[in-house]
């Protein structure tokens, strides 16, 4: 008894059209969005101008950044409120 084994190629599936992003990436968005809004007092904490060159920085910032165009998607305004409260402010 032989045994055989067909193979066959999967199914294309279609790619899904990339979300449109407001801010092209995450040092995009820090600069004309993060930073603009983000008003603490200056002697308690410094934000150094070289922040990309600190890796778990970068990629807070960049999950930051992607909940961040999540949020705003959405038709439910207490979403971007949720957003605000837990991950802006703390």
């Amino acid at each position: 008894m032989t045994l055989t084994m067909e193979y066959s190629e999967p199914e294309e599936v279609p790619a899904k059209p990339a979300k449109k992003t407001v801010f092209a990436n995450t040092e995009h968005w820090v600069t004309e969005w993060l930073l603009p809004h983000y008003r603490s007092n200056p002697k308690a904490v410094r934000w150094d101008p070289q922040w990309w060159r600190h890796e778990e920085v970068g990629a807070v910032l960049e999950a930051m950044w992607g909940s961040w165009e999540s949020a705003r998607r959405t038709k439910d305004a207490t979403v971007m409120l949720e957003w605000f409260r837990d991950v802006f402010y703390p």
